[in-house]
C-alpha cells in the first residue's frame, strides 16, 4: 500500500490513430509547481512526440558513424600501400 504517492497524469484519448488509441504523459514535479498552462503541456507533448522522445543525439549511431570514418580511413590509407608497392 502506498501513501503519500501522487503523480498528475495526462491521459490523451481518441487520438485519432489507427496504432494507439490512448497516449499517457506524466508531469513531472516542475510543472506542477510552475502552474503550466494546458497550451504549455499541450506543444511540449507535440514536441516530444515529433522528436521520438529524445533530443540529443544516440550514442549507437555515433558510434556507427565513426567506425565508417575509422574503415574508410583505413582502407584509404591501404589502397596509398598498394599503389605505393606497385
Amino acid at each position: 500500500m502506498l501513501k503519500g504517492c501522487q503523480k498528475k497524469i495526462i491521459v490523451m484519448k481518441n487520438t485519432g490513430s489507427p496504432m494507439f488509441d490512448e497516449a499517457y504523459f506524466i508531469l513531472s514535479e516542475n510543472a506542477l509547481r510552475a502552474h503550466a498552462s494546458e497550451r504549455d503541456m499541450i506543444s511540449e507533448a507535440n514536441r516530444i512526440i515529433r522528436e521520438g522522445g529524445d533530443s540529443t543525439p544516440r550514442k549507437p549511431q555515433l558510434l556507427r558513424i565513426a567506425a565508417l570514418l575509422f574503415s574508410v580511413a583505413l582502407f584509404l590509407l591501404a589502397v596509398g600501400f598498394l599503389i605505393r608497392a606497385f
